[in-house]
């Protein structure tokens, strides 16, 4: 299945569909997944889908690209799609995680 995921990421142009794809690829996080996921989060925002924004970014965060820049912004499309729950997850632990100031 992996494997299907990772060939169909090589052939589809639309970066949602190139990032799920990699990311149904992939076991854990790497460069080219996590920006591909970025990138299409903040293409799926500009979209007005702040939904599939949020788990775009929640992709990442669970392939391990946990950052604390991902979690807010997650919490933020989550909050935007009127899912206040995830948003709250998403925030937790994260201002621990911030560098003071």
């Amino acid at each position: 299945r992996r494997e299907m995921h990772r060939r169909l990421a090589e052939v589809v142009e639309p970066p949602e569909l190139k990032a799920r794809h990699l990311a149904s690829a992939a076991t854990t996080a790497d460069e080219t997944t996590l920006t591909a996921l970025d990138v299409a989060a903040a293409a799926a925002r500009d979209k007005g889908a702040p939904a599939a924004a949020a788990d775009l970014l929640s992709m990442a965060i669970d392939l391990g690209g946990d950052t604390p820049v991902r979690r807010l912004l997650a919490a933020r499309h989550f909050f935007e799609a009127g899912n206040i729950a995830s948003a709250r997850s998403r925030l937790a632990g994260a201002a621990e995680t911030l560098p003071p100031g």
